[in-house]
């Protein structure tokens, strides 16, 4: 469906001279992303409000989309499996922003791992960006800014005694994080490059 009406789309652009047809790939491409994001955020929004988790969500988001942006990780192989995936996250979260806040010693260990794994790892590169050593090298150090930041973030919550379901929730993004860069080395979505760190 998201197909046929990006195709649309970059039909009309070149129908009204809007775009040149030898971009056409490209422009469905990059339209194609941008409308799969869109939809997904939507979607991710909404029943983040019917589940009635919305600040808890957006906080989780907000952590969990400025660090997977560098650190890669598992990919569903279409939209639609990446799509029905994250809203099984969040349906999730439901359960595990709870769970984490009355565990939260456990939560803090199991955190404590996943920053362990993404300071080591730092990016996986995944064969649709395959990065260049240099690249890949910028983005390692990104990803571990980033890291470094929301525990500060996470530290400072704490001190200020934020209520201990807002700090789960930013916990538990960094360990999804960690999760599934795990499971991109698992399943092989890498490109391996002799670049050491």
């Amino acid at each position: 469906m998201v197909e046929r009406l990006v195709l649309a789309v970059v039909d009309r652009m070149e129908v009204e001279n809007i775009s040149s047809g030898n971009m056409h790939e490209e422009y469905i491409y990059a339209l194609t992303g941008m409308l799969e994001k869109w939809i997904t955020l939507l979607s991710v929004v909404l029943l983040a409000a019917f589940l009635g988790q919305l600040k808890l969500t957006l906080i989780f988001m907000m952590f969990f989309l400025t660090l997977r942006k560098r650190t890669g990780g598992f990919h569903a192989e279409h939209f639609y499996q990446c799509y029905l995936g994250t809203l099984a996250v969040v349906a999730a979260m439901t359960y595990i922003y709870p769970l984490a806040a009355e565990h939260i010693n456990i939560t803090y260990a199991v955190l404590a791992i996943a920053i362990a794994v993404i300071t080591v790892i730092g990016t996986v590169n995944h064969p649709n960006i395959d990065m260049s050593s240099d690249e890949l090298k910028e983005s390692r150090k990104a990803a571990r800014w980033l890291l470094a930041i929301e525990i500060m973030v996470i530290a400072m919550s704490l001190m200020i005694n934020i209520d201990k379901l807002y700090i789960s929730s930013m916990a538990v993004a960094i360990i999804l994080c960690a999760i599934l860069m795990g499971l991109a080395k698992i399943f092989k979505q890498e490109v391996k490059t002799d670049e050491k760190n």
